[in-house]
């Protein structure tokens, strides 16, 4: 799954997040670590869809932090989400369908398909090398190609208004450890778990230790996040403090992403 942000002015695409996860508020949560990490700063106004996945505390306490204003899409308007919908579409066209592998012969031609054409079998794209093909589109290719609203390409436009109404200021934000734990969604099905004595906080079947939960009161259940990139370790909500707590016995999840334990562990 493929989310962008998109400048609804410039028409310039700020950031962009390739996923193994469907739609939801954990992949607007990342989109937002991508933003601050590419520009060091938040978006002011933040337009999502109106489904209820994007109605979830994690994303209105992240925009209510940062002084992010979070809109929603009127429903039965498609109208409003053309903008973002029409560089789908541009992706679609110009990067996906020419990359090899593509199931695209599957929908033109059906019948002359053999076996030895199915996609499943051509697959040679990885999510990484993937998201690189897709990176170039966005950042390269796309901002230095005329656009047909502007009658410019949009780092043009953007450079020509700058120069009319003057560089805006920006609250410097940078990708700290308030930041990434901002940005890190809670575990599936519950957001707190129950503390071990000597062995810590079960999530996806492994345990997670940090020094401070000693002192927590036997059977007492604490708020719990997990980083996305790194299912090593976790954030745990004690006393008044967030600490790191490493997995006891995760050799096995150094490398691995959270969605990847997620899958497995179903």
């Amino acid at each position: 799954t493929l989310t962008l942000a998109v400048d609804g002015f410039t028409r310039q695409i700020r950031a962009h997040v390739l996923l193994y996860e469907p739609p939801s508020a954990r992949s607007i949560m990342l989109l937002v670590r991508t933003y601050i990490d590419k520009h060091q700063r938040v978006p002011r106004v933040l337009v999502v869809d109106n489904g209820k996945e994007f109605h979830s505390h994690e994303l209105e306490l992240l925009c209510r932090i940062y002084g992010i204003e979070l809109r929603y899409r009127a429903p039965g308007m498609p109208r409003g989400g053309s903008l973002v919908e029409r560089t789908f579409g541009a992706i679609g066209e110009e990067v996906l369908s020419e990359l090899e592998g593509n199931s695209r012969s599957m929908k033109k031609d059906t019948r002359l398909i053999t076996g030895d054409m199915l996609p499943t079998k051509r697959a040679c794209w990885t999510l990484t090398a993937l998201n690189g093909a897709v990176s170039t589109y966005l950042y390269d290719t796309h901002p230095n190609r005329v656009h047909p609203e502007l009658g410019m390409s949009p780092n043009e436009f953007e450079e020509m208004r700058t120069k009319e109404t003057g560089a805006r200021e920006h609250m410097l934000i940078k990708l700290d450890e308030n930041a990434m734990l901002l940005t890190s969604p809670h575990p599936q099905r519950r957001a707190k778990r129950k503390v071990v004595q000597g062995r810590g906080v079960n999530v996806y079947g492994t345990y997670f230790w940090n020094e401070a939960m000693r002192k927590v009161r036997r059977g007492t259940s604490v708020e719990v996040r997990v980083e996305w990139w790194n299912a090593s370790v976790i954030y745990a909500h004690i006393g008044n403090l967030w600490v790191v707590a490493p997995g006891t016995s995760s050799r096995f999840l150094y490398g691995r992403g959270n969605r990847l334990v997620e899958l497995a562990c179903r």
